[in-house]
């Protein structure tokens, strides 16, 4: 059975919520690096520790349009 067809809409979606996690996870890591948490930061709560999208207490990320 062949993959199903994807929209090009939901292929946008999928980027534009993998850039917006990683955008998180990157702002994220840059604030813990300016508050000096030390050595070891980026491993205490990557993209799949929900970033921005868990309760809204997240970096502000840049909304992507288009």
């Amino acid at each position: 059975m062949p993959p199903k067809v994807m929209s090009e809409a939901q292929m946008r979606k999928i980027i534009r919520d993998q850039v917006v996690a990683s955008m998180a996870e990157f702002m994220a890591n840059m604030n813990r690096k300016a508050s000096g948490a030390g050595a070891g930061g980026a491993e205490a709560g990557g993209a799949e520790a929900g970033g921005a999208e868990a309760g809204g207490a997240g970096p502000a990320v840049p909304e992507i349009t288009g």
